[in-house]
């Protein structure tokens, strides 16, 4: 098995020798704007653009509200603000994180039926 692993990390090294070098994180961002990734790029930040004037609006609002009440209620809703932020920033990572996953698993079927066309000659 040991062998039959060396022999095909050999080949991956002959077929494409910088495989190994890591995509860098601006390249990614930068390639979420291009094709079918454009629009829930431009969701996201447009989201993410809005809960933040909405977490300013409210920030300034508990700061500056002389009642009690009103300053809870703009605390609660800076608070879920934030929240959705950070939802906005998980859901946007995990869609990046899955089309680079499945890029990377299209990447790695064609070097596979590479070897074994090379291992057949």
């Amino acid at each position: 098995m040991k062998n039959l692993e060396n022999q095909l990390r050999d080949e991956m090294q002959k077929i494409e020798p910088s495989h190994n070098i890591p995509i860098p994180v601006k390249d990614v961002l930068v390639g979420s704007l291009h094709g079918q990734m454009r629009k829930f790029t431009v969701i996201a930040w447009l989201s993410m653009g809005v809960f933040l004037v909405l977490a300013v609006t409210f920030g300034l609002g508990m700061l500056v509200a002389e009642e009690t009440a009103t300053r809870i209620l703009c605390g609660i809703a800076l608070h879920g603000c934030i929240v959705m932020i950070c939802v906005v920033k998980l859901w946007y990572w995990m869609l990046t994180n899955r089309n680079a996953v499945n890029r990377e698993l299209k990447r790695l079927e064609l070097q596979v039926a590479e070897l074994c066309e090379l291992m057949k000659k």
